[in-house]
C-alpha cells in the first residue's frame, strides 16, 4: 500500500468534494501551526513572553481545527476558515500592539489562506470573513497611528528585519504547501479514478479479470496484427455437486485454486478471464491453435492432478475446455461463441477433455 492509498483509507475520502474539504482544510491547519511555532520560537529566544504565550495558544487551537476538519462536520468549512482568520487577526494585533506596526505583512498572509478555502464556503461566509480581514488591518493602523509599543525600545530595527524574514520565510513555506496539496490532490483523485476502474474490471472473489476487463481490451484485440491468437473457455465439470455435496464455501475454494493455478501458469500477456460462475475465458496471444492445444491440455492435466483438500477429503477437479482460433479482423464474440459451442461439444462426448477445431 503506497502513500496516497494510506492518506485515502485514513482519511477515509469518498468524492472529490470530501478530497478538497478534508485535505484543503487539514493543509491550512498545519499552516497554521508552522506559523505560530515560527513566530513563538522567535519571541521565546528575544524572551518577549506575551505574544509567545499567543502563539503557544494559537498551536494548540490549530491543532483542535486540525482534528475537527477531519471529522469532516457540516460547518467544518465556516468553522475551520474563521477560526483562522481570528488567529491571524490576534498575531496581528499582539505584533501591532508590542512591537510595532511591522505586522501587518503577515496578517495579509491570511488573504493567501482564505481565497484557497473559498469554493467550500458559502458567499455570505466569504463576505463575512474578506471584510474581518479589512476591518483588522484598519484598526492595527489606527492603533499605529498614537500607541507607544511596549517593546518599541527593546527590539530595534534588527529585530523588525528578523521578524520580516521570518514572515517572508513562513509565507514560502505557505506558498509551497498550497501548491504540493494541489498536486498532491490531482494524483490523490486520480488513483481513486484508477483503483475504481480497476475494481470495477475485476471479480471480487477471484481476483481476476471481469467481462468488463474483456470489454475493454476487446478493441485492442480485434485490432491487433496478424499474429495469431486463440480463444479458450473453461468450465469446472460437475461443479454443481462440488457446492451441493461440501457447500458453497468449499466450491468458492475450488474457483479461488483454479484461478491462482491460472494466474501461475499462463503468461502475464495473456488475458484471464472469470467468464461467469465456474467458466473461465483465457485470450492466448501470439499462439497458434496447434500450441494453444498443447497448452490446454498440459493445464488440464495439471488441474486434474492437484488435489484440492476440502472437507478432510482429497478432491481431484476436472475441466472441460472448448479452443477456437481467433480470425484476424472478424468480431471477437463470434470466436468466443465458436469456442463456447466447443465447450458444449467436449461435455457431451464425456468432459475432461479440450476440444479445438
Amino acid at each position: 500500500m503506497d502513500f496516497f492509498h494510506l492518506i485515502i483509507k485514513h482519511l477515509g475520502l469518498n468524492d472529490d468534494f470530501e478530497i478538497d474539504m478534508i485535505f484543503g482544510l487539514s493543509m491550512q491547519c498545519i499552516f497554521g501551526m508552522i506559523l505560530a511555532f515560527g513566530f513563538g520560537l522567535v519571541y521565546l529566544i528575544t524572551k518577549i513572553y506575551e505574544p509567545f504565550y499567543l502563539m503557544t495558544a494559537i498551536l494548540f487551537t490549530s491543532s483542535g481545527l486540525l482534528i475537527y476538519s477531519r471529522k469532516n462536520g457540516r460547518f467544518a468549512p465556516e468553522i475551520v476558515c474563521t477560526g483562522i482568520n481570528i488567529q491571524c487577526a490576534l498575531v496581528h494585533l499582539c505584533i501591532t500592539y508590542y512591537i510595532g506596526n511591522c505586522g501587518t505583512v503577515f496578517f495579509l498572509l491570511s488573504a493567501l489562506l482564505i481565497p484557497h478555502l473559498y469554493p467550500l464556503l458559502k458567499p455570505r461566509s466569504m463576505f463575512a470573513l474578506g471584510f474581518m480581514q479589512l476591518l483588522v488591518i484598519n484598526l492595527a493602523f489606527w492603533i499605529s497611528l498614537d500607541h507607544t509599543p511596549i517593546y518599541a525600545d527593546y527590539v530595534g530595527n534588527a529585530f523588525r528585519f528578523l521578524l520580516c524574514n521570518v514572515g517572508l520565510i513562513i509565507c514560502m513555506l505557505e506558498l509551497y504547501l498550497n501548491l504540493f496539496s494541489v498536486k498532491m490532490l490531482e494524483a490523490m483523485k486520480q488513483r481513486i479514478v484508477d483503483n475504481a476502474s480497476k475494481k470495477a474490471c475485476l471479480d471480487a472473489l477471484t481476483g481476476l479479470g471481469n467481462r468488463h476487463m474483456l470489454w475493454r481490451h476487446k478493441n485492442n484485440v480485434e485490432t491487433e496484427t496478424e499474429a495469431p491468437l486463440c480463444i479458450a473457455i473453461i468450465d469446472i465439470d460437475f461443479f454443481k455437486q462440488i457446492n451441493d455435496s461440501y457447500g458453497h464455501a468449499a466450491g468458492d475454494k475450488v474457483l479461488v485454486l483454479l484461478a491462482e493455478s491460472m494466474k501461475k501458469f499462463f503468461r502475464k500477456s495473456d488475458l484471464v478471464i472469470r467468464w461467469g460462475g465456474e467458466e473461465f475465458l483465457i485470450i492466448l496471444r501470439y499462439t497458434e491453435l496447434i500450441n494453444a492445444r498443447m497448452l490446454m491440455e498440459r493445464f488440464r492435466v495439471k488441474v486434474q492432478e492437484s488435489p484440492v483438500s476440502v472437507a478432510n477429503d482429497q478432491m481431484h477437479v476436472q475441466i472441460t475446455v472448448g479452443l477456437a482460433e481467433h480470425r484476424f479482423g472478424t468480431p471477437l464474440d463470434d470466436s468466443i461463441e465458436r469456442a463456447d459451442q466447443l465447450l458444449y461439444r467436449g461435455k457431451a462426448e464425456g468432459r475432461n477433455r479440450v476440444m479445438s477445431e
